[in-house]
């Protein structure tokens, strides 16, 4: 039996056209990382790459992935009747965004990136709040609903310190790139991860059955515990003493433990794209389980003190966010889009995807490269710069692609 989850009251700002204005800032980001690459090779006059690479994060992160993830709450999890202050909350956080993406390439981190950065934080603060405290998941799916909320709140900890911290004049500081690490960590494998894991649970629920939430519990408190104690990988680069390597592998083998307990409850016989006869959604559901496992098995490794000069190499470090970002968040999300319809699946789609992942696979790659030539001393790669670019645009006009198949608003089904 499919997802179709009961027609609800139009709300001022409906998921479908959430999801289109996440979209449109997707693309924005898109566009911003081919900027970056072109800068490498041949330089714009008066763009600064630094404040165009905080402008390119800041609207991956809070225009299409929080934008994306509203949406899917909303969908999913808010109960019938509250949509409409939801709907204000959304269009409130996208002057924030905008704000953002104005400000930061004009002058970086400053007066005006600030203020709109910390609205952000609050009206995020704001909607986690709502969501925790009214929402239609059961109470283990409730327990990852609750560990990515916090886990958003507590990584904002992060950019609050980095002032103060400027202010003691320790920029230079181990301790401020700790802070930034400390934000990513949270932001990746505690807020992303958890709720797309809870957003795949409810829509299973929503499909008819319960046989996942046995090992979907045990799998929460491993999961949690993981990435609590994994945040010492992000301690690594400061050449801690020996106990934060034992808290880096306690929490990698926690997060295994519960990386096997999620498996077993999403690939049992309530799978969520099961008897849709959807090639295309199985497959980006696969890709994305891969790029999670391989992420698992990453941070397995960064507890080892013998890789300590690979696991901290600039390098690997961003081949690790974009395995996350690009293997696992993205895949899932337009998944979920063309399951609920905000998406339609045509040509132009497969050809969108294709380049998209085509890009990504090859960024990621020659990023790979780079460290591991170091490390086992591999001869350089020549054309990297022009690689990266090519890839940048590759995925650009993938996201491109697919604008036109975006539905501002699903029709409402017949009675």
């Amino acid at each position: 039996m499919g997802l179709r989850l009961c027609h609800r009251p139009e709300a001022t700002v409906s998921p479908e056209r959430m999801f289109a204005v996440a979209w449109i800032f997707f693309t924005v980001a898109a566009g911003l990382g081919f900027l970056l690459r072109w800068q490498v090779i041949w330089p714009l006059p008066g763009i600064d790459y630094g404040n165009v690479l905080h402008a390119h994060s800041h609207v991956a992160f809070l225009g299409w992935v929080f934008n994306a993830f509203f949406a899917l709450a909303v969908r999913l999890f808010v109960p019938s009747g509250h949509e409409r202050k939801y709907a204000v909350l959304f269009v409130v956080t996208q002057a924030a965004v905008i704000g953002m993406l104005i400000a930061f390439p004009l002058q970086g981190y400053a007066r005006e990136s600030i203020v709109f950065s910390t609205a952000h934080m609050v009206c995020a603060a704001v909607f986690i709040i709502w969501l925790l405290r009214e929402n239609e998941a059961s109470p283990t799916i409730r327990l990852y609903l609750w560990a990515a909320g916090i886990f958003l709140l507590i990584s904002s900890l992060g950019p609050l310190a980095l002032g103060p911290l400027m202010v003691a004049g320790m920029r230079a500081s181990p301790w401020y790139d700790f802070a930034v690490a400390y934000y990513l960590h949270f932001q990746y494998n505690g807020w992303f991860l958890l709720f797309l894991m809870a957003a795949v649970l409810q829509a299973m629920g929503r499909q008819g059955g319960r046989a996942f939430e046995a090992p979907a519990r045990r799998a929460s408190g491993w999961l949690v515990a993981g990435c609590v104690l994994t945040l010492a990988v992000s301690a690594l680069p400061m050449r801690p003493p020996a106990w934060v390597f034992v808290a880096a592998a306690l929490g990698a083998v926690a997060q295994c433990v519960g990386c096997y307990q999620f498996v077993r409850a999403v690939c049992g016989p309530e799978r969520l794209f099961q008897g849709r006869g959807e090639r295309l959604l199985a497959w980006l559901a696969s890709l994305a389980l891969a790029a999670f496992l391989l992420r698992t098995l990453l941070l397995a490794l960064a507890a080892w003190p013998g890789l300590i000069g690979l696991v901290t190499n600039h390098f690997t470090i961003i081949v690790f966010m974009h395995l996350v970002f690009l293997g696992t968040v993205v895949p899932m999300l337009i998944a979920f889009a063309i399951y609920f319809g905000w998406i339609r699946n045509h040509a132009a789609c497969w050809a969108g995807l294709t380049l998209l992942a085509a890009g990504a696979l090859a960024s990621q790659a020659t990023l790979a490269y780079l460290p591991l030539a170091g490390w086992f001393g591999w001869p350089s790669f020549p054309h990297f710069p022009k690689t990266q670019l090519i890839a940048a645009g590759a995925m650009l006009a993938g996201v491109l692609l697919m604008v036109p198949g975006l539905r501002r608003a699903a029709k409402p089904p017949r009675p």
